[in-house]
């Protein structure tokens, strides 16, 4: 299992720049600036100023547990819950941007990591990568190549070579972009151990060369001896053991693995399998026996590590010429071996059934929102139409109520202008003759000019009535039908019709049915008068002949004013209706 990279991220992150966190944000200057080179003093620091934000704000809190999670993972300390950096990951997907987002994300991942539970890691981490935006000139690239190297490393762990090596490309990709080689190079060192897995031996050959010359060109020395290692178990598995001596001369030398009594980091345990079976290739079997007791000196090994115990004893075993005890080994490596595939095959089953289940909540959340959004826009729109429509009608209502009251004041002045001129009439009767006579004269003359402002003011009413019924869109729609013998209105349409005429002379339809009640026919033929319409257009309207349209005029005349008279005598009539 190889160390969890360290996590390269600085306060500039967190971007505590305003007035409302400026008191607080000197406090965790000194911290940060000792936790790169001592993370288990800047993590005592950290608890000391804890008391200290007790009355912050939210982000303030939570910039303190992603800075304690960082510190705890950089010194290698024990978690038992991740119930405070998911409060984190939490908070900063409610309140934080893309960035924020990632880094939670990513201590998140790497705290379920040191956890043991891969699947949460691994959904974690592909969560943190699926927040970075790669378009935006502020993307944390650094922290996207840690992501995904991380990433690359728990794929590796589940056995899952493809996603091992898609993840490796992004992490080299990202790293080199923010200039963060020894991760970009150590990620390109997990497409080998995928290939490894795949069994493509000259794939994993010639990536580990390649990624070995780069970490030398790079000036990572120990880097590029520990990937020896690697090469020492394809060299062997091909018998080259002059190769294998070469790249082992190299690991002892530089890699500084191995410390004090032959111990190494519990992440650095499978050099023992490497060491071992490299003795019992070069016929060092005392050697090989030594190794294989440190193999079986750690506490808790996986089944990975007691599989290589396993294969190893049976080598040795085989070397001594013990047949026995070599097939009694042989049993349990085979044994071991079928143990590990089905652990496997179990956890990949876990980790597809998770990332299924986690698609299929996110399918319904989208499906939820995109719904909700449609609720909203329609709902929207519905209002702004009852809106519109209520400010049309009360527009509408308003202007003919204002248009009502100065017709009425008009009228009213008229009245008292009458009524005072005949008061003064009644008054001349007391004066003689001749004054009398002269004022009737000035009188009559005053009354007729009264009578002519009314006559006029009706005129001017009936002129408004006219142009609101040769302005209306039915009649403008009759007209161009009118025009095209070969069109028809509909009964929608001459329904329309009637009900705008009797809207704008109200007094219309009483009008021609006071003495005789008209046919429909009859009374439509009278609304087409009205509206001014030709012998021809009422024709090309109704369906009925010139002739007959003429006579039917000559006929209504009797019937509405029971006399006798021209066609144009009953239009003129009908015209003359305004009220």
């Amino acid at each position: 299992m190889k160390r969890l990279l360290p996590l390269i991220i600085t306060l500039a992150l967190l971007m505590l720049s305003c007035d409302r966190y400026a008191k607080y944000e000197p406090m965790f200057y000194p911290i940060d600036s000792v936790s790169s080179t001592h993370p288990d003093s800047a993590l005592r620091l950290l608890e000391a100023l804890k008391p200290k934000i007790e009355d912050a704000p939210e982000r303030i809190k939570a910039y303190y547990g992603l800075m304690e999670t960082k510190y705890m993972l950089n010194s290698d300390a024990r978690f038992t819950s991740d119930s405070t950096i998911r409060a984190v990951a939490d908070f900063y997907e409610r309140h934080g941007d893309d960035n924020h987002r990632m880094f939670s994300k990513l201590l998140l991942g790497c705290v379920n990591y040191t956890m043991g539970d891969n699947t949460e890691a691994m959904l974690n981490l592909e969560a943190a990568a699926a927040s970075a935006d790669t378009t935006s000139d502020d993307c944390l690239y650094v922290v996207l190549g840690q992501v995904y190297a991380h990433l690359s490393q728990v794929y590796l762990d589940e056995y899952m070579p493809r996603n091992v090596i898609r993840a490796s490309h992004l992490c080299y990709r990202y790293s080199m972009r923010a200039g963060d080689t020894l991760t970009a190079l150590s990620g390109l060192d997990h497409i080998s151990n995928a290939y490894i897995f795949m069994g493509q031996p000259d794939s994993a050959l010639a990536v580990t060369l390649r990624s070995l010359r780069l970490f030398r060109e790079s000036g990572y020395v120990e880097a590029a001896a520990i990937s020896q290692a690697k090469l020492i178990e394809i060299y062997l598995d091909r018998n080259d053991t002059a190769n294998a001596a070469r790249c082992m001369t190299v690991f002892d030398r530089d890699s500084r693995v191995i410390g004090v009594d032959d111990n190494v980091e519990p992440h650095y345990q499978g050099i023992y399998y490497v060491k071992a079976i490299y003795s019992v290739s070069t016929n060092r079997l005392d050697s090989a026996a030594y190794w294989l007791g440190k193999i079986r000196q750690i506490d808790n090994p996986s089944l990975n590590i007691r599989e290589a115990a396993a294969y190893v004893a049976w080598q040795i075993y085989d070397k001594m010429g013990a047949k026995d005890s070599a097939l009694k080994y042989a049993t349990v490596s085979s044994e071991l071996s079928d143990s590990l595939t089905t652990e496997i095959m179990r956890n990949t089953c876990s980790v597809v059934q998770a990332q299924y289940e986690r698609a299929n909540l996110r399918s319904q959340v989208a499906d939820k929102a995109l719904e909700a959004e449609r609720m909203k826009t329609t709902a929207l729109a519905v209002a702004l139409v009852l809106l519109a429509v209520l400010s049309a009608s009360v527009y509408i209502i308003r202007k003919r109520r204002a248009e009502m009251r100065r017709r009425e004041q008009r009228h009213r002045q008229d009245i008292d202008a009458l009524t005072r001129a005949q008061t003064d009439l009644q008054q001349l009767l007391t004066l003689t003759e001749e004054e009398r006579d002269e004022l009737a004269k000035d009188k009559r003359e005053a009354i007729e000019r009264l009578q002519s402002m009314e006559t006029l003011q009706r005129n001017v009413d009936a002129a408004t009535v006219e142009e609101r019924l040769a302005n209306a869109d039915i009649a403008r729609r009759f007209r161009q039908i009118a025009e095209n013998p070969l069109a028809h209105p509909t009964p929608e349409e001459w329904q329309e019709l009637r009900s705008m005429i009797n809207s704008e002379v109200p007094g219309f339809y009483s009008t021609l049915n006071n003495g005789h009640v008209l046919r429909p026919d009859e009374y439509d033929l009278c609304i087409l008068l009205r509206l001014h319409f030709k012998p021809l257009e009422i024709s090309n309207l109704t369906g009925i002949s010139q002739k007959n349209v003429s006579a039917i005029r000559r006929r209504l005349l009797q019937k509405v004013l029971g006399r006798d008279g021209k066609p144009s005598e009953f239009d003129d009539f009908i015209i003359g209706i305004v009220r």
